[in-house]
């Protein structure tokens, strides 16, 4: 065999054995990548996806910035995997679900039955379409989607819970509570349906059972608390304890509560009794 073809057929060996070697570097960088990633350990999958290319890695990468709760970054790596190529069967839930988080009803609509389309039965996508036909008060349409979900998982306490909400809407409140105990019957420390529950019942005139769940009730979000110092007032009021009803209101008025520092101001201060009360608005999701 002459030098040069020698040569070439050497060159050629050289390229295909760095090739073998890059693509299984890649692919050992991409099953550290979803260790971590299952693991939780967000960052680190991003780290070690910095110099890995290809669908597969845009994606993880989306999905490593939408759980540390940048969505707009995520969107952007999701579109980029698709037009890699990227096959996931995830990839239009995640992406769908991204989109409901920024608002963006109409595309995540799109996601999510796609998705439902290929997976009927798919616990979360039932989730997130009767979430959003919540969001756009389509309260019947986001029902059915939670009795398909719960039909899936009877235990879903994110379904559950958004099921009060839609109870809530409807003005069936005894329902609404059922909902709210049963989020609590399998997850007693759920924060927003301890909140909902204690809403409900204060305007049902339940006010004991209110009591007690605020009680133990805080938050770091200054907002929050005195909004649940508002109701532990009102609670203690309709429990017939103004002087305690006055102390809470006093401290959810110190903390920016307008509603709190009314009744403050009507019934601590001024002796009558026109209790204030705030309207029962829509569920938090």
């Amino acid at each position: 065999m002459p030098y040069t073809q020698r040569m070439k057929t050497v060159l050629t060996f050289l390229c295909l054995a760095l090739a073998i070697t890059g693509f299984g570097q890649a692919a050992e960088k991409l099953a550290q990548a979803w260790d971590a990633y299952n693991s939780d350990r967000f960052e680190q999958c991003l780290a070690t996806l910095e110099e890995v290319r290809g669908a597969e890695s845009l994606f993880l990468q989306a999905n490593c910035h939408q759980k540390l709760g940048d969505c707009y970054t995520a969107l952007g790596l999701y579109d980029s995997a698709q037009s890699s190529g990227c096959t996931h069967e995830n990839l239009h839930l995640n992406r769908g679900i991204c989109r409901l988080t920024l608002g963006m009803i109409e595309p995540a609509e799109q996601d999510l039955k796609r998705h439902l389309r290929s997976a009927p039965q798919h616990e979360r996508a039932l989730y997130y379409i009767a979430q959003l036909e919540y969001i756009r008060f389509a309260g019947a349409a986001s029902m059915d989607y939670l009795d398909r979900c719960l039909g899936v998982n009877p235990d879903n306490t994110d379904a559950l819970y958004l099921q009060g909400g839609n109870y809530v809407d409807q003005e069936r409140y005894p329902l609404a509570a059922d909902a709210f105990r049963e989020v609590l019957s399998i997850d007693p420390e759920h924060f927003m349906a301890q909140k909902a529950l204690a809403q409900v019942l204060l305007y049902e005139g339940q006010a004991s059972e209110a009591l007690a769940l605020l009680e133990v009730l805080e938050s770091d979000d200054n907002d929050v608390q005195a909004e649940l110092y508002f109701y532990q007032a009102e609670a203690h009021y309709l429990l017939h304890q103004r002087d305690l009803a006055c102390e809470f209101w006093d401290k959810s008025a110190s903390m920016g509560d307008k509603d709190a520092a009314r009744n403050h101001t009507t019934i601590c201060e001024k002796g009558k009794d026109k209790l204030r009360r705030k309207r029962l608005t829509r569920m938090e999701l």
